[in-house]
């Protein structure tokens, strides 16, 4: 689910607020990871909608059921999510690093939505 998808507005920036308040470090490394300038315009959207993408892909690589590749829709998943992971590794030097971002990403979108669940 994206970001612009949750339907109350007010919520959704609690939500993000309150996590910014305990998380703005991580924000801020996965927004230097994603070449997001924490000075352009709504930045901690746009990490936040990363995190709730990648939670998605995450959901995706661990289901029992395959993909179908020749599902169009299924087809369009597995590539976002190849997007997604190259964005976040790329310029990287070790699988640690990147694991690490991808713990964060996924942790961050957990713990919104969790937030957003429990205003």
């Amino acid at each position: 689910m994206s970001y612009d998808e949750y339907v109350d507005k007010e919520q959704t920036d609690a939500a993000l607020s309150m996590l910014l308040r305990d998380r703005s470090h991580e924000f801020k490394d996965l927004a230097n990871a994603l070449n997001i300038s924490t000075s352009s315009a709504n930045w901690e959207k746009s990490v936040l909608q990363f995190c709730l993408d990648f939670n998605d892909c995450f959901k995706i690589f661990t289901e029992k059921k395959e993909p179908d590749e020749r599902i169009d829709s299924d087809h369009q998943k597995i590539h976002k999510c190849m997007i997604l992971m190259r964005q976040i590794a790329k310029g990287k030097m070790s699988m640690i690093e990147i694991t690490n971002l991808q713990n964060i990403a996924d942790m961050l979108a957990k713990e919104f939505k969790l937030i957003y669940k429990n205003i």
